[in-house]
């Protein structure tokens, strides 16, 4: 069972992150994220037909020394002038490089001259926590560079599979393993999704029991929902523009892993849906139940308190002060008091439950 992250707080960050950029002219190079002591640490793979070559780069004018398909790895987006010096190296214009460290904005991709620039969401799941992280990709000739906040990541299935040489990676270009990083950031929606399922199944199984935590679980889950909603549309948006404009950057031998692409991001988004459509269904549910409980509670306290009025009544007369009350004199007096407030009681008792309020 996972139970969600708590978001809250979530729109002060963002807020804190448009904050940072406020009144700054465009092209300002600011890390807007949360992640400030992230070491820096760039990771190269080279792949080509002598073989497989995994190497840490102390300086990114090294990488001119390896020839082949080429993924440069790039960790700890806080570091800016690092980054930048990257970003200067390869060409990246200072819009590119303010978007890479522009960590609350909208997923998306720019193609210019030549070169492809995307913005995703990448989601995992962390020590039973639901992590969103930027991630950034630039496709530059024959190098692939990824650029994120954390070491942490979903791509060490990707890493195995080059250092073992499976699939066919090494005979393809960048535009496959630019597919091959999508195929994965789709891929861990499908797991947090697997994680979600098993959530909801909980939710419904337990949602008459109204317990206190259940609410702020439906409220975790619902937010989870868009988060993945937020990371996948932008990518099927991608995907579809990149299979209509056909840039010379992709070959056809690629598109059609692009096509299957697109069919996952298709049940991805309808999943999400219906995971939304029940999950607000639950939020009523319990919304209702909770009404219900509550309704139930005042009725009775209602009735407690009608059925103590006219006690009170009898109470307040009889503890006047007046000389002359003929009921103090009588030996069973006190008898008759109480007798008379059983009576009371039980008869509006008897009432309710005849019209059925109890």
């Amino acid at each position: 069972m996972v139970y969600w992250r708590s978001q809250r707080g979530e729109n002060a960050m963002i807020q804190r992150g448009h904050q940072l950029k406020m009144n700054q002219p465009p092209g300002t190079l600011t890390y807007t994220g949360l992640h400030g002591e992230e070491s820096f640490e760039m990771e190269l793979f080279v792949i080509s037909a002598g073989g497989v070559q995994r190497v840490k780069l102390e300086k990114v004018e090294e990488i001119q020394r390896y020839q082949g398909l080429k993924w440069l790895n790039v960790v700890g987006i806080n570091h800016v002038a690092e980054v930048a010096a990257v970003g200067s190296f390869f060409g990246l214009s200072n819009l590119v490089m303010e978007d890479i460290l522009h960590v609350w904005q909208r997923s998306r991709m720019r193609l210019e001259a030549g070169r492809l620039f995307s913005i995703h969401k990448m989601l995992y799941l962390h020590r039973q926590s639901l992590v969103m992280e930027h991630l950034s990709i630039v496709m530059a000739g024959d190098t692939l560079i990824t650029f994120q906040e954390l070491k942490a990541d979903i791509f060490e299935s990707l890493r195995d599979r080059i250092i073992t040489r499976q699939g066919i990676l090494h005979k393809r270009g960048p535009d496959y393993l630019y597919f091959v990083l999508l195929d994965i950031l789709v891929d861990s929606y499908y797991g947090i999704l697997d994680d979600l399922s098993e959530e909801i199944e909980y939710l419904e199984t337990t949602i008459l029991e109204v317990k206190d935590h259940q609410g702020e679980r439906i409220h975790r889950m619902i937010k989870s929902l868009i988060w993945i909603k937020n990371g996948v549309l932008p990518v099927r948006d991608m995907v579809k523009r990149l299979l209509d404009e056909k840039p010379a950057f992709l070959k056809e031998d690629t598109r059609e892993y692009f096509e299957n692409l697109m069919g996952h991001v298709n049940q991805i988004v309808d999943i999400v849906s219906v995971y939304r459509e029940i999950s607000q269904s639950l939020s009523d549910t319990f919304d209702g139940q909770v009404n219900q409980q509550m309704n139930r509670i005042m009725t009775i306290l209602t009735i407690f308190s009608a059925v103590f009025i006219p006690l009170s009544f009898l109470a307040g007369v009889f503890g006047m002060n007046f000389v002359h009350m003929p009921v103090f004199e009588w030996v069973n007096g006190f008898s008759f008091f109480l007798a008379l407030c059983l009576l009371l009681a039980a008869g509006m008792v008897g009432f309710f439950k005849y019209q059925k309020w109890l």
